[in-house]
């Protein structure tokens, strides 16, 4: 790999990590709602009704957050390679 594709990944990965791209999204938000609904769940004595349900659609919200902030992302480069302002929907 020659240095300037390398620069260019090595730019990439830091832009997605400074925009919260890390990983964290993933681990943190559904563990975060996971543990409001234990705490739901254990107040109605519904344990574990709504940690699971918590958990499941708070990881569904974050992976579709993360595929239409990627598609959005793509649309941009495409533009910004093809010469083009618009941006695709």
């Amino acid at each position: 790999m020659d240095e300037a594709k390398r620069r260019e990944l090595h730019e990439g990965m830091q832009e997605g990590i400074a925009r919260g791209h890390g990983g964290y999204d993933l681990a943190l938000t559904p563990l975060l709602f996971g543990l409001i609904g234990f705490w739901i769940d254990s107040k109605l004595g519904w344990i574990p009704v709504l940690t699971i349900l918590f958990t499941v659609v708070s990881f569904i919200g974050v992976i579709l957050k993360t595929y239409f902030v990627y598609q959005y992302q793509m649309n941009i480069h495409l533009a910004e390679r093809s010469g083009t302002t618009e941006v695709a929907q």
